[in-house]
């Protein structure tokens, strides 16, 4: 009963942020410079040809218009036709979903092991060698772009040493994930630095609270002190930064995508802003605005998992 309560009041929380969302979203690609129905024309176009094509496509109308048959539509699971393909914009962005999911769950799962091993690794030896190279690997991959990074994994395992595919997609789930290896290296670079120095500084902290020399006084080994008692309680802060992040990991994998050539929603985006094709701007933006609330929300639902004390009220 309490979840369900939290879910409702989380719901109604949902509603104001999504209509923010879809309005600048709104605003901003129809502030752009460029008339979809001309570039759909070409610049040589005969203005009346462009005319009756922005009828059409209902550009004709005012923004104010615009905006609440979108909405309206959206209240009713329907998010356009796309200017581009001529066809319902829900399916075409379920056709590229699949890519995005793949990377951006992955990259969680590898940004989570990893984050934690080096934590873990620099925290029980504090200033030692481990935790010195850990801190300096942490600055410079802080310093790299997720571009830059990308390009240069695919030089070196890919150009120089063929173990990786360049770009593209698979046919099979074991070829997509072979596909995937490169990309998803790249994204977890850049998030791994957003949570090893918190982490690392959470454990530090966590090591010295007074239930950790309780447990030494009773003889528990050290390993189990810090995988049993230590690393649950430094969790909690980890959740929360990955699920604040997730508006970075998304914006990461629409470049990491373009860079790769792979068919997920990011090269779907840049095409669609691009062409000026306002319904599959407009329906991604929603989707992504979706995914943040319902991370969080799965988030807040972990913290309860991880800590008892911790109530969802």
């Amino acid at each position: 009963m309490q979840t369900l309560r939290y879910t409702g009041r989380r719901l109604l929380q949902m509603v104001p942020t999504l209509v923010f969302v879809t309005l600048a979203v709104f605003a901003l690609s129809h502030m752009a410079p460029g008339n979809p129905a001309r570039i759909l024309l070409g610049q040589h176009a005969y203005p009346a040809a462009v005319a009756k094509l922005s009828r059409e496509l209902g550009l004709d109308v005012p923004l104010w218009q615009q905006y609440l048959l979108f909405i309206w539509h959206a209240l009713h699971l329907n998010l356009g036709i796309s200017y581009t393909y001529r066809t319902a914009v829900g399916p075409i962005i379920g056709e590229h979903m699949g890519v995005t999911i793949w990377l951006v769950v992955l990259s969680i799962v590898l940004t989570f092991f990893i984050a934690l091993f080096l934590a873990v690794a620099a925290a029980v030896r504090v200033d030692g060698p481990v935790d010195h190279a850990v801190r300096v690997a942490a600055m410079i991959l802080f310093a790299m772009p997720p571009f830059w990074l990308g390009i240069m994994l695919i030089l070196l395992l890919a150009v120089d040493v063929p173990l990786f595919p360049v770009q593209g997609y698979g046919g099979s789930l074991s070829s997509n994930l072979y596909h995937l290896v490169l990309p998803v290296l790249t994204v977890s670079a850049g998030l791994i630095v957003l949570i090893l120095r918190p982490l690392r500084s959470k454990i530090v902290q966590t090591l010295s609270s007074d239930f950790v020399d309780a447990a030494r006084a009773r003889g528990l080994s050290s390993s189990r002190i810090v995988w049993r008692h230590v690393v649950p309680n430094a969790l909690i802060s980890t959740v929360t930064l990955l699920a604040l992040n997730l508006g970075y990991l998304l914006g990461g994998t629409v470049i990491v995508e373009n860079v790769f050539g792979l068919p997920g929603l990011g090269p779907l985006l840049v095409q669609a802003v691009e062409a000026r094709d306002y319904p599959i701007v407009e329906g991604l933006a929603l989707f992504f605005a979706v995914a943040v609330v319902v991370i969080n929300f799965l988030a807040d639902i972990a913290y309860t998992l991880l800590d008892p004390r911790v109530s969802l009220e």
